[in-house]
């Protein structure tokens, strides 16, 4: 096979599994969000100064007994190192499944920055970009980019040696992180 035609095999790939992953997201929201609740107000608060406020307001949080995946996983994904058995959050659009009644901060923060960055991208490209991401990552949950960065801003979040800036405006892989804009202002 030429580079040529193993390029268009992976744009095909991409393009049918961002189509199934953004389905499986819509469907999954569309259960889920109805019995999603606000995030809890410490918790908004505690957050106010690195999210937008509307994105603290679109989130929902639901508690499942466990994270179920996609059934399209194991045969379009065979080898990624997913582990939904392990999850203990899954951000869909604008609705937040935890696995634990009493989330902790950090996992909450992770996941309002995939809200943050489903608003950037919509669902469409989220879904492209983050099957992109897995491809490049060799299917690796840790190593995709969408992850990686909502990882690092978690981390700056929980070590707390930074001033809060507004993850929305940094929220995608290659978004600059030497000059962050200052986060809204608290109330």
């Amino acid at each position: 096979m030429t580079e040529g035609q193993l390029a268009n095999v992976n744009e095909t790939l991409i393009f049918k599994g961002a189509a199934m992953l953004a389905d499986w997201i819509q469907e999954q929201r569309t259960t889920h969000r109805p019995e999603g609740c606000r995030l809890p107000r410490r918790m908004r608060k505690r957050l106010e100064p690195w999210f937008e406020i509307e994105t603290l307001q679109i989130a929902r949080v639901r508690v499942v007994p466990f994270i179920m995946p996609p059934a399209f996983v194991p045969t379009l994904l065979n080898g990624a190192d997913m582990a939904f058995e392990k999850m203990k959050g899954l951000a869909l659009i604008d609705t937040i499944l935890v696995t634990d009644p009493r989330p902790r901060p950090d996992l909450l923060f992770h996941e309002v920055v995939h809200v943050a960055q489903y608003r950037r991208l919509g669902l469409k490209r989220f879904a492209e970009a983050y099957v992109r991401g897995l491809l490049s990552a060799r299917l690796s949950y840790g190593a995709n980019p969408m992850e990686l960065r909502a990882f690092m801003l978690q981390d700056l979040f929980t070590q707390g040696s930074v001033r809060p800036f507004c993850v929305d405006a940094h929220s995608l892989p290659g978004d600059e992180l030497d000059e962050p804009k200052p986060g809204p202002p608290t109330q």
